[in-house]
């Protein structure tokens, strides 16, 4: 008998008395039912109230059931727009990052004597770092 009590209970099996962790009075009854019991008023009354009482539980437990599903739902999509909003501002940054290296460097080759060559790839630098400075903080603004 006491190996019995140590051995864990399987899923879809009725636990033994001991550890049903029943509120009822009839908690510690064993849950043999013969013939001859189920011709009894008392016993048959007693089967109803269960039943009864189950059909209550199982009534107030489908509205946990349709909340957690509510609840699920809405968590998927809030876990969806955090990603979309991670990846809008990690994009943000990159075009902030960017920019400000672009623009430094056309900045920096900038000639201090003016040739038409690197002239134009200067300001080519600096157009482009302006625009993705630009471009970033208006994502970033419109988050």
């Amino acid at each position: 008998m006491k190996e019995e009590k140590d051995k864990p209970i399987k899923s879809g099996e009725v636990p033994p008395p001991e550890s049903r962790s029943d509120k009822s009075a009839y908690g510690n009854l064993p849950i043999e039912i013969y013939e001859e019991d189920l011709a009894q008023k008392g016993v048959q009354r007693l089967l109803l109230s269960e039943i009864q009482r189950l059909k209550s539980e199982t009534y107030e437990l489908k509205g946990y059931e349709e909340r957690f599903h509510s609840i699920d739902k809405d968590k998927a999509v809030l876990e969806t727009k955090f990603i979309k909003h991670k990846l809008v501002d990690i994009f943000s940054k990159f075009c902030l990052t960017m920019g400000g290296v672009i623009l430094s460097l056309g900045i920096k080759s900038f000639p201090s004597t003016t040739t038409s060559g690197s002239d134009f790839s200067a300001w080519l630098l600096i157009v482009t770092g302006g625009i993705l400075l630009i471009g970033g903080l208006l994502i970033s603004f419109k988050n």
